[in-house]
């Protein structure tokens, strides 16, 4: 009982959570029917069908995959969930989105087809890491200091080959340096906006 009392429990810190697993998992299922009008396709992106950007990071290129993202996005839930209020979290989302999706477009074009929320799941982390950093607790510290050191390793050696194995494609490791970005970016602006 006390550890259910311990977790972020108000609406505020899951509800979004929870809405972009459900997104996450319609997506997965009926991907056959919606990827071709929502799934980041560079070339129709470049077209205009700019929804693309923020829409086509909720496809996954396999059920191992899915669940890889979706553990991420419920472990980050459960390590800053108390952070998670819905403005924030929103914004954190949609920047993470957009920085991952136009890093892509932009300095990976050879690219056509980019999936996950992977990209995204960095800037939370690294969001995350701030807010700790803020609150002053050290763990922020060795988080950020993790998150920079595997984007640099990936930016550097590239990804693991167990985790393209694992999900059957090769791991678009440019997503997780731009959503990273993006978090950082959300933070900053929260705090910007906070002292208006």
């Amino acid at each position: 009982m006390s550890l259910f009392s311990s977790l972020p429990r108000q609406p505020q810190q899951w509800l979004l959570v929870v809405i972009i697993t459900f997104i996450s998992i319609s997506c997965f299922f009926f991907e056959s029917s919606l990827f071709n009008l929502f799934g980041y396709y560079h070339s129709k992106i470049a077209n205009g069908e700019y929804w693309r950007l923020f829409t086509g990071q909720f496809f996954h290129a396999n059920d191992n995959h899915l669940i890889m993202n979706l553990l991420g996005l419920w472990c980050l839930w459960l390590l800053h969930g108390d952070y998670y209020r819905y403005q924030h979290y929103a914004q954190l989302f949609v920047i993470g989105s957009l920085t991952t999706a136009l890093g892509m477009f932009f300095v990976s074009p050879q690219i056509e087809i980019y999936v996950g929320l992977s990209g995204i799941l960095h800037g939370i982390i690294v969001w995350g890491a701030l807010q700790d950093i803020k609150q002053k607790h050290t763990m922020g510290y060795f988080l950020l200091l993790a998150t920079i050191g595997k984007v640099g390793y990936e930016q550097t050696f590239g990804a693991s080959e167990d985790v393209v194995k694992l999900i059957e494609m090769n791991v678009a490791v440019n997503a997780h340096l731009f959503g990273a970005i993006g978090g950082g970016i959300s933070f900053f602006l929260e705090r910007i906006w906070s002292k208006k």
